[in-house]
C-alpha cells in the first residue's frame, strides 16, 4: 500500500523519506553496506528480554510494512515489557499520534536507553530521531555511521536508505540495490515496486509486489499492495478481491476497508464505497482511526454531491478527535469541513472552518487559499495566498512552489480570464490534477470546449484515484464544472 494520511494525500511508501544534503551516488550506497565492522554486525538487541525483543520484532514487521497502527501496539507492548528498551521507544516516538513536543521528549528518552546497547544500536536511535526531527543533515551522517556499523542489518539498510538519495531514480536505484543485499527481506520490494510504478515501469512494478507477496503472504499489506497496483490498472474487481484477502488475514486492518472504497468509488458505486468504510468502523479500535474512516466517508458523499451526508460524517469524525483530546486532528478536520463545503458549491461555510483550522505554516496557508479559490472567494484566496507567500519567503514552502500559480490561475478563471489563467498556470507544475483541472476551465472559458473535455476526461478516468487524496477530491470537483 501507499500511505494514505488523515490530511488526504497518498504517497508511495517512503517511510521516513527526506531529501538529501550531499548524499552519496548509488555506488556509495553499496559501498556503505559492504564496509567492514567491528563487532556484531546486526542489531542484536541482547539487553531486553526474549519477549520484549520479539514484540519489537513484530512491530518492526508492521512499521516497514506500512501498517502503523498495528506496529505502533506492538512497540507499545515491547515497552510495557522493557520500558528502558530504548530502540522501541524511538520508533514508537516516530509514529504515535502525540504533540511535536511530547514527540521530541520522548525520541530523547529513548535515545538515552538505546545507549544501553551496542554502538550501532545507539547511533541508528539517535539516526532515527534526527530524521523524524527533519535535521537531515545529522541524520545521514548518523545513517552512514549506522550503516558502517551494521553493514548486514535489514532494518538499518530500510529505514537509512531512503535518506542518502537526491532524486526518484536515485530512490530507486537504493530500494533495487536492497533486494540484492537482503533479497529475503520483504519491504524493500514493496517500495520498489511503487517507485517503479510511478516511475512509468507498470511491468517491473508488477514483478516486484508479486515477489513481496510471496515473501510477506501472511501480512495484509502484501495483498493491499497488489489489490492497489491492480486498481491503477483499471482491474477494480481484481483489486477488490485482493483487498478482501487482507482483510482476511486481519479484519482489523483499515486500508483494506479504505481499498474497496476507492476501487468502488471510481466505479461510480459510491453507496458501496460508504458501505465498505462503515465496515470498516465496526473493527476500528482508536479515535484517530475512527476519525479516518468517518472523513473518508465524508469525502465520499461529496465526491457524490451530498454535502449534508458528508457534513454529518465529518461531525463523527469531530467526535472522535474531540474525545481524545486530539487538536491538531480536529484542525484538519476543520480543513476538511471548508473542502467539502467548497467542492459543494457552498461557500458561506468555507471561511469560518479555516479560520478554525488556522494556518500555523505557509503550507497550510497555501491549502487554505486553494480552498478559497476552488470556493470563488476570489479576495480572501488573493489575500491569503500573497500572505502565504509573504511567510514563506525566499526559502519557498514546498506546496507554494507548485500550487501558488495554480491557485492564481484558478481565481483567474472565476474572474472570467481564461488567457491569463493559461500564463499564469505554465509557472507552476503543470503535472498537478489541480493543475490540469484548472486548465480545463480556462479552456473552457477561452470557449474552447473540445480541449476542456480532454483534460476533464482525463482527470476523471485517473486511476489512481482515493476518495482520502485531497488533491485528486478537488481537481474532480473542478473538472466537474466543465460542461
Amino acid at each position: 500500500m501507499s500511505i494514505r494520511t488523515l490530511t488526504g494525500m497518498r504517497i508511495p511508501v517512503l517511510l521516513l523519506t527526506l531529501a538529501a544534503v550531499a548524499a552519496p551516488t548509488p555506488g556509495a550506497l553499496t559501498a556503505q553496506a559492504v564496509a567492514p565492522a567491528a563487532g556484531p554486525t546486526r542489531l542484536e538487541l541482547t539487553h531486553v528480554t526474549a519477549a520484549a525483543r520479539t514484540a519489537f520484532m513484530d512491530g518492526v514487521m508492521d512499521l516497514t510494512n506500512v501498517y502503523f497502527a498495528r506496529g505502533v501496539s506492538r512497540m507499545e507492548e515491547a515497552l510495557r515489557l522493557e520500558p528502558s528498551f530504548g530502540l522501541a521507544r524511538v520508533l514508537w516516538a516516530m509514529q504515535a499520534p502525540m504533540d511535536a513536543s511530547t514527540r521530541a521528549t520522548e525520541l530523547d528518552r529513548g535515545v538515552a536507553d538505546a545507549a544501553r546497547g551496542s554502538v550501532g544500536e545507539a547511533t541508528f536511535a539517535m539516526a532515527l530521531r534526527a530524521n523524524r526531527l527533519g535535521r537531515r543533515a545529522e541524520a545521514q551522517e548518523l545513517f552512514k555511521t549506522a550503516r558502517a556499523l551494521l553493514p548486514a542489518d535489514p532494518i538499518v539498510a530500510n529505514y537509512a536508505s531512503p535518506v542518502m538519495v537526491n532524486s526518484t531514480e536515485e530512490l530507486t536505484m537504493a530500494y533495487r540495490q536492497l533486494t540484492v543485499d537482503f533479497p529475503d527481506w520483504a519491504a524493500p520490494y514493496n517500495n520498489l515496486a511503487y517507485n517503479l510504478y510511478r516511475g512509468g515501469d507498470r511491468a517491473g512494478a508488477l514483478v516486484a509486489v508479486k515477489k513481496y507477496m510471496e515473501l510477506a503472504p501472511n501480512h495484509p499489506n502484501a495483498h493491499d499492495s497488489y489489490a492497489e497496483m491492480l486498481q491503477w490498472e483499471g482491474r477494480f474487481d481484481e483489486a477488490v478481491t485482493h483487498y478482501q484477502r487482507a482483510l482476511a488475514i486481519d479484519a482489523s486492518y483499515a486500508a483494506g476497508y479504505t481499498g474497496i472504497a476507492d476501487a468502488r468509488q471510481q466505479q461510480g458505486r459510491g453507496a458501496d464505497a460508504r458501505a465498505a468504510l462503515t465496515d470498516g468502523l465496526a473493527h476500528a479500535t482508536t479515535p484517530v482511526a475512527k476519525a479516518g474512516l468517518h472523513r473518508q466517508i465524508a469525502l465520499s458523499f461529496a465526491a457524490d454531491g451530498n454535502r449534508s451526508g458528508a457534513e454529518t460524517a465529518l461531525g463523527e469524525a469531530m467526535k472522535e478527535a474531540a474525545g481524545a483530546n486530539l487538536a491538531p486532528l480536529t484542525a484538519n478536520l476543520h480543513r476538511d469541513f471548508a473542502m467539502v463545503n467548497a467542492m459543494t458549491g457552498n461557500s458561506r461555510g468555507v471561511a469560518g472552518h479555516l479560520t478554525a483550522a488556522g494556518a500555523p505554516n505557509p503550507n497550510l496557508a497555501g491549502q487554505n487559499a486553494m480552498l478559497l479559490a476552488v470556493a470563488g472567494l476570489n479576495a480572501e484566496a488573493r489575500a491569503a495566498l500573497d500572505g502565504a507567500m509573504q511567510a514563506a519567503g525566499a526559502a519557498q514552502a514546498f506546496y507554494l512552489t507548485g500550487h501558488g500559480p495554480v491557485i492564481r490561475a484558478l481565481i483567474l478563471v472565476n474572474e472570467g480570464q481564461g488567457d491569463a489563467a493559461m500564463v499564469e498556470l505554465a509557472k507552476g507544475d503543470i503535472t498537478l490534477p489541480t493543475a490540469e483541472a484548472v486548465a480545463a476551465l480556462a479552456e473552457q472559458a477561452r470557449r474552447n470546449p473540445a480541449t476542456a473535455r480532454i483534460f476533464r476526461d482525463r482527470i476523471m478516468s485517473n486511476s489512481t484515484y482515493a476518495i482520502a487524496n485531497a488533491e485528486l477530491a478537488i481537481a474532480r470537483a473542478l473538472a466537474a464544472r466543465v460542461r
